[in-house]
């Protein structure tokens, strides 16, 4: 139970009190320690709000009505059912400056209009390209000359320094096993072709480093498919400067609206498996798949050009050309040269005319500003390195072979051990006799006999030169690695367990190609394990059949090693770091104490292994004036400015890959970056972010967004209520600390007997979607000494504890819709006209302007957690499901209509990441305009879901840290508005810290000490609010910056309170049936609720009391209204 000191009195608040004397939901309180200072703002459930100038500065103008006593005081009463009692809080450190003013009478108002200002002309750009038509292609190219050369309809071929255009739609051709730079790329314009080809391919340079010049002149606007692969080859981006161009990535505007989660495209893949069968080759079965799965394959497809292309304009694109640029000789390029850049060109061609179908689609299905100019902004990111990068790949490189001889040489020592056993009988050796000792006879020559019938001298019969390993088992030889020309053992090998005579839980381990790793118990204690025996068949004709278990049925058992993919999957390498823990704590053993070395060696290698190839493969460019490597640069284009030359340090730039649409809840991806581990001290190569470091004159500032999408999840069951802190989850995550163990981890780690940090992943995995199976699985990799059965126990009782139940409701009981306003205030101009492939698209539109109730058949009961979950579910199951902050809609294939009650998991956790990608997107945009606007040298380093990183110029960090701090006041300000609470609790609204460093990595006092970097990198600056107004004076330009008056769309309320006619208090108890319903933890709870619901309907209403009933007023007096005590000294 979550327990903090009792309130001292109850009242019940009469409606006048509300209406005209209480500011909207909170009552304030003058401290008594402070009586001059400004007085707290504390709703009733004990939650601290911003003060009284902040929030009237982010809510001039009320829209909406306020919480009433009655949901106050059932609010109140499900705090007090789940064990949390709460009284008025330790004061938060106070916070004093003048935030800009709104460009709007709303901070919704206020984002639309900095989100289309900022978006421009770029948004324009975008609108036109879908537009316009492009010119007929060429039909020849030049083919000798390098460099970019113009094409127009009825004028000879220009040779250009850069397209003139701006707009383009742009594509390259890569040889990746001879280079990474570009040989072939083509763009288009609404007036022209153009093509470049590499100087490299034409044998005009021996260097095969060349970027593509696309130009800095002028804003320009470049759609590709998977543009982030094209951008970088493109010259002009390599720079420290915000960058002029942007890309539109047409892959990422179609896994935006018709993309496929990962089920489904399993599900599809299948569907054209089964197709391509033909319909002699489809059992019954196959049929009723296939009519099961047509809306799904006619609704998405996976994300490749072709696909894409056949799905939206019906194209058929050939890709066979593309074979000649995997190969490695540049001659075939220049011997097919016409084909290979008429097939550059054509690609160009078909992206152009799927954007032309998409653009649209995206923009009725994302219609706020902001989600465009985010999507954008996401698309340029750039890494500034150093010299300290070439330094970092050799030491983890050197790092990895030194550890790997060490196990190699240890296990090979053992290897040879084993070997002595090839004249002794291995079958009493429990580990042993699991090898093949079978010796092939040596193969001799036949020799040369004489006259009398023996050989003759030096002709005697010998072994056959040719022999690998003769006389020796069959084991031993498997493992000579020819390369090297010798034997080789490495911890991967499925030997190794063997050699190393492993046991799990004091008994031997045996793989079977059936199970993987498993360990034989005998027949005497297999009774006392918890799990069952594994079946193994006695059938030598079975395929399954193994000799050894069969024979062994009656002496043993056989019991799988367990697995964190659940308890069907195999255990293929118990030395694998996963199983480091098992070591650790006594489950896996062995006599040798080179098997622990051997794990915690592989441990340390495992992240560097994963990586490296990837980090390899990173391409940088160098400044010009350092030592470049024969990375060419345009003359008027270096990396750093002039007045940054000063150093010596040697700086180059990375540009990630990043798709910043990738998956369908719009996450960016991106496969080195965004996936990197912080470093760690035993992992080699886990200071992989930290290699990401400030050129001179620069600093890195950026924030981690405090518990993003748990905030999300949890405010919008908070929205129920109208009240911050509403609800259990809503009000541990805004009022819980992890020291009292209040918080929501530490609730789930009590519940579980985990540790707080194993707990979060519980915690996040429930927020998505993920049900008991995830959690029983989640339990047995934490805790592998847990039984199956036990772990499924505890995973239940923490989802009866959290989610609670799910009963069935009643016709009566309906949610109110997320959010009663639309999220643009009028359909953007280009959202062209409706598609005509989606015949169900027109009739839903109206959804973002007309959002419905929703009527639950089951709601979720009884739990810290019922509301949110009821709530997402509110989202996830209407016609077409949007956001509730900036309106953005589902994938057409996880719509109802297409998923049916499929998919349910990947539905309800698009609702939470989608959510979470709005906030980024707002957070980006605000900060976009806050730097143009306070001329703050600022430009996106990097986004990693809630984490944002920015490369700022020295003498601006502190302002821009000051930005970050309002961007997310605003940002977590319009997720409160759009949800219908005109207010914001002040632990939520600022970054805890906003971190100020020479490096990116996750803390400012992380060391950054690995194996593969011995040396610790010095601390940055942690920076709360308070210090960035102190170092700041509370000003975020150099200059005291006069705030543009906006013309106000409504009038002011002074009290802050809605009307009387919006602030109606209801007076009904079934319109409140919903938040009594998800209360009840039992059916027969449920079931009276429902019934005294019936019989207040039918009572007749009490004289003098309008509306309110007898029996009304019996139930309400039973729900008292709790006001926080006073505070005292």
């Amino acid at each position: 139970m979550l327990r903090i000191p009792t309130p001292r009195s109850t009242t019940l608040l009469s409606d006048r009190l509300w209406r005209h004397r209480r500011r909207w939901l909170q009552i304030s309180f003058r401290s008594r320690s402070t009586t001059a200072s400004a007085p707290l703002r504390i709703n009733p459930l004990g939650i601290e709000l911003l003060p009284d100038h902040l929030q009237r500065a982010v809510f001039p103008y009320r829209r909406h009505a306020a919480a009433v006593p009655e949901q106050i005081a059932l609010a109140q009463r499900h705090l007090q059912r789940q064990g949390i009692a709460y009284d008025t809080p330790e004061p938060l450190a106070k916070v004093d400056f003048q935030l800009p003013a709104l460009q709007g009478a709303t901070i919704q108002e206020h984002f639309e209009r900095i989100g289309q200002s900022v978006a421009e002309p770029y948004l324009e750009y975008a609108q036109q390209a879908a537009d316009f038509d492009l010119p007929p292609m060429p039909t020849t190219w030049v083919s000798d000359r390098s460099g970019w050369v113009r094409y127009t309809v009825g004028a000879r071929p220009e040779p250009v320094e850069r397209p003139r255009e701006a707009i383009l739609v742009f594509d390259v051709e890569v040889m990746f096993r001879c280079s990474p730079y570009a040989v072939l790329a083509a763009a288009a314009s609404a007036e022209a072709w153009y093509l470049w080809v590499s100087p490299h391919l034409l044998q005009q340079s021996d260097r095969v480093e060349h970027l593509i010049p696309l130009g800095d002149d002028q804003p320009r606007l470049i759609i590709g498919h998977n543009v982030g692969f094209d951008r970088v080859r493109v010259a002009d981006d390599y720079r420290l400067a915000a960058p002029t161009n942007v890309y539109v990535d047409t892959m990422s505007l179609h896994t935006a609206t018709r993309g496929l989660c990962n089920q489904q495209r399993v599900d599809w893949f299948y569907y054209h498996k089964l197709e391509a069968a033909g319909p002699r080759g489809r059992t019954m079965a196959d049929r009723t798949q296939m009519q099961r799965l047509t809306p799904l394959a006619r609704a998405g497809s996976p994300n490749s050009l072709k696909e894409v292309a056949k799905l939206h304009c019906g194209i058929v694109v050939d890709k066979a050309p593309r074979d000649l640029f995997f190969g490695q000789s540049y001659d075939a390029i220049r011997k097919n040269f016409q084909e290979l850049a008429t097939y550059c060109a054509r690609d160009v061609e078909v992206t152009h005319r799927v954007y032309r179908k998409l653009f649209p689609v995206f923009r009725r299905r994302c219609p706020h500003p902001v989600s465009f100019l985010g999507m954008t902004e996401m698309q340029s990111a750039a890494l500034p390195v150093t010299e300290a990068w070439e330094e970092f790949i050799a030491r983890a490189e050197a790092c990895l072979a030194a550890i790997s001889e060490r196990i190699e040489a240890r296990l090979l020592q053992l290897t040879e051990e084993a070997l002595l056993h090839v004249d002794q009988d291995p079958a009493d050796d429990p580990w042993l006799r699991h090898l093949d000792w079978t010796v092939a006879p040596v193969r001799m020559t036949q020799g040369k006999k004489g006259k009398d019938g023996q050989y003759l001298p030096g002709n005697e019969p010998r072994p056959h030169s040719r022999q690998r390993l003769p006389g020796k088992p069959a084991w031993y030889k498997s493992l000579w690695h020819g390369p090297t020309g010798r034997i080789r053992v490495t911890s991967k090998c499925r030997i190794a367990p063997y050699l190393l005579r492993l046991k799990w839980r004091g008994y031997p381990l045996y793989f079977s190609d059936r199970y993987g790793w498993t360990f034989r118990v005998p027949k005497e204690d297999a009774l006392e394990m918890d799990d069952e025996a594994l079946e193994f068949s006695t059938d030598p004709a079975d395929p399954h059949y193994e000799p050894y278990p069969a024979a062994d049925r009656a002496c043993g058992a056989f019991f799988r090693i367990p697995h964190a993919n659940g308890e069907t999957a195999r255990c293929l390498n118990p030395l694998a770091k996963g199983y480091v823990g098992a070591f650790e704590n006594g489950l896996l053993t062995s006599e040798y104490e080179i098997a622990r070395e051997a794990l915690q060696l592989s441990a340390q290698c495992s992240y560097w292994i994963s990586c490296r190839e990837r980090v390899k493969s990173q391409l940088v460019i160098w400044d010009r004036d350092g030592d470049d490597g024969g990375s060419p640069r345009p003359a008027n284009a270096p990396i750093l400015g002039a007045a940054d030359r000063g150093s010596n340090t040697k700086t180059g730039i990375i540009l990630p890959q990043v798709v910043p649409m990738g998956t369908v809840t719009r996450r960016a991806v991106e496969a080195t970056w965004m996936t990197a581990s912080n470093a760690k001290p035993n992992r080699i190569g886990s200071e992989l972010k930290a290699m990401v470091r400030a050129p001179p004159g620069y600093s890195l500032v950026g924030a981690d967004v405090d518990s993003e999408e748990l905030w999300i999840s949890s405010l919008m069951g908070d929205a129920q209520f109208g009240l911050h802190g509403g609800t259990a989850l809503g009000w541990m995550t805004l009022q819980g600390t992890k020291s009292a163990g209040t918080d929501m981890h530490s609730n789930t780690a009590r519940i579980m007997g985990i540790s707080r940090n194993h707990a979060k992943i519980f915690n996040y995995g429930r927020i998505y979607g993920a049900g008991v199976r995830f959690a029983t699985q989640l339990l047995l990799k934490f805790n592998p000494a847990t039984s199956a059965a036990e772990a499924d126990r505890t995973a239940r009782k923490l989802y009866e504890a959290t989610k609670g139940h799910q009963f069935p409701a009643p016709a009566a009981c309906t949610l109110p819709p997320a959010t009663m306003e639309p999220a643009v205030s009028a359909a953007p101009a280009s959202m062209g006209k409706p598609d005509t492939t989606q015949p169900r698209e027109g009739k839903r539109a109206d959804t973002i302007n007309n959002p419905p109730a929703y009527h639950p058949a089951k709601l979720w009961c009884g739990g810290s957690e019922s509301y949110m979950f009821n709530s997402l579910e509110a989202v996830a199951l209407t016609a077409l499901p949007r956001t509730p902050t900036l309106g953005c809609a589902i994938t057409e294939t996880l719509t109802p209509q297409v998923s049916q009650s499929r998919y349910m998991t990947s539905r309800i956790n698009w609702v939470v990441q989608s959510s979470g990608v709005d906030y980024l997107h707002l957070l980006i945009v605000a900060m976009k305009y806050l730097c143009t606007r306070y001329a703050i040298d600022a430009r996106l380093l990097l986004t990693i879901h809630d984490e944002i990183r920015y490369l700022v110029k020295e003498e601006d960090r502190y302002r821009a840290g000051l930005a970050l701090q309002v961007a997310n006041l605003w940002t977590r300000a319009l997720f409160s508005y759009r949800l219908g609470m005109e207010d914001l609790p002040l632990s939520v609204a600022f970054f805890s810290s906003v971190d100020v460093d020479s490096v990116m990595r996750k803390e400012v006092d992380l060391p950054c000490i690995t194996p593969s970097h011995p040396t610790e990198i010095p601390p940055g600056e942690s920076l709360t609010v308070q210090d960035l107004i102190k170092l700041t004076g509370g000003r975020l330009g150099t200059k005291a910056v006069r705030e543009p008056a906006t013309k106000a769309t409504m009038t002011p309320n002074d009290e802050g309170v809605a009307s009387e006619d919006s602030a109606k208090l209801s007076t009904d108890l079934s319109d409140f049936i919903h938040l009594r319903a998800q209360m009840a933890k039992t059916p027969s709870e449920l079931e009276n609720l429902y019934a005294s619901v019936a019989q207040t309907a039918s009572h007749p209403k009490a004289v003098g009391e309008p509306g309110k009933t007898p029996n009304f007023q019996r139930k309400l007096s039973s729900i008292r209204v709790l006001r926080p005590s006073p505070r005292t000294k």
